[in-house]
């Protein structure tokens, strides 16, 4: 059975161009030891407006939860190169989700 997570990304203060070309929203099961966290679900948008300093987002899909240590991983593509460059905006700390009946606020900050 699956469910949506819910959220805000927290946009840092200081001007941001009108648009991100790509932004991808991924939720990673960080408990896996020695080895990459696994991928549970992820959203990508396209030609994203980022006009206000929270944006709300939904990620259908999500597995179960239980048993898991799950956090969100956000890479906002300012510039659509399809990588991390300067002026992209990143998760740079760790926002765990513990269920998925609570909206999750994601700070992000400009690299």
């Amino acid at each position: 059975m699956s469910a949506d997570l819910r959220g805000h990304l927290l946009l840092p203060d200081g001007p941001l161009p009108e648009r991100a070309a790509r932004v991808r929203i991924e939720l990673r099961d960080v408990g896996v030891q020695d080895a990459p966290a696994p991928l549970l679900a992820a959203v990508d948008w396209h030609d994203v407006p980022l006009g206000a300093r929270r944006v709300a987002f939904r990620m259908p899909g999500v597995p179960d939860l239980t048993g898991r240590q799950v956090a969100v991983q956000v890479h906002v593509d300012v510039g659509g190169r399809g990588h991390v460059t300067s002026g992209d905006l990143l998760t740079t700390q760790h926002v765990p989700v513990t269920d998925l009946h609570t909206d999750v606020d994601v700070p992000l900050t400009r690299v």
